[in-house]
């Protein structure tokens, strides 16, 4: 089972902090706003190059984007 490591509110914070409209952020990831929309709702995941960019644009580093939640920290890593 694939669990999405990235937090779609977190997502959304950032791209507000950073004045980023969808389709602008979605544009500079090189995708369709619809692509975008869903892999930031975690219907699909981001790839870690995408996930990468979204550090840069959004100015925030990896950690800022991961989800804190109990299925996380029973991750065997």
């Amino acid at each position: 089972e694939k669990i999405n490591m990235i937090s779609s509110d977190k997502i959304h914070f950032f791209r507000k902090q950073n004045n980023y409209i969808i389709e602008k952020l979605a544009e500079e990831l090189n995708m369709e706003s619809r692509t975008y929309f869903n892999k930031a709702k975690g219907k699909t995941e981001f790839t870690a190059t995408e996930i990468w960019m979204l550090t840069v644009l959004l100015n925030c580093s990896l950690d800022d984007l991961i989800k804190e939640t109990d299925e996380m920290n029973d991750l065997e890593i």
